[in-house]
């Protein structure tokens, strides 16, 4: 008797903690700017938690040390940076510089790229900001900023007001 009741009390617990893990899926889904977005969460090395909100159309995929968003799914074999909307890399600060990175960038465009540079603050971080520019057109956005001794590469390559939208919604902790 007593087991069959611990049987019940069980299941009516399981029950109810499906209920609750539901409710906050469902909570994960908000919209911004009239599109539906959903929440992508994950814990890095044990370090930090990054949050963010992207549109429910776009599609995230985690290569080696970053993490991708395009409208296809990217395998890290077959990665292909023209297929990607927006890319947000981590990394050592001892290994990279952000001149390291930023002219490792500038080195895959044309050679008549135009460079402009803003340092500001984003959510009480400082951040340097750079426009590549071809033919008067910007080609890529970057942003880099560390935090946790880890340097932060955003590459933004298209579709900028939504992954400037994307980027806004960022919470690292």
């Amino acid at each position: 008797m007593k087991s069959k009741v611990y049987i019940i009390l069980m299941i009516f617990f399981i029950l109810i903690s499906c209920k609750n893990e539901k409710k906050n899926k469902d909570q994960e889904t908000a919209i911004i700017d009239n599109k539906p977005m959903k929440g992508y969460k994950e814990r890095i090395n044990d370090t930090f938690d990054l949050y963010f909100q992207y549109p429910n159309h776009l599609i995230i995929s985690r290569i080696d040390n970053g993490i991708c968003i395009s409208d296809v799914f990217l395998e890290p074999e077959t990665y292909n940076e023209k297929k990607v909307s927006m890319c947000l890399w981590m990394q050592s600060q001892l290994d990279n510089t952000i001149e390291s990175l930023i002219s490792e960038r500038k080195s895959k465009e044309p050679k008549n790229v135009i460079e402009s540079r803003e340092s500001c603050k984003w959510k009480n971080i400082d951040i340097t900001v750079v426009l590549l520019k071809n033919e008067n057109k910007i080609s890529q956005k970057l942003i880099y900023f560390t935090k946790f001794d880890a340097l932060f590469e955003v590459i933004i390559i298209k579709d900028f007001e939504t992954m400037n939208t994307i980027f806004e919604s960022i919470i690292i902790k």
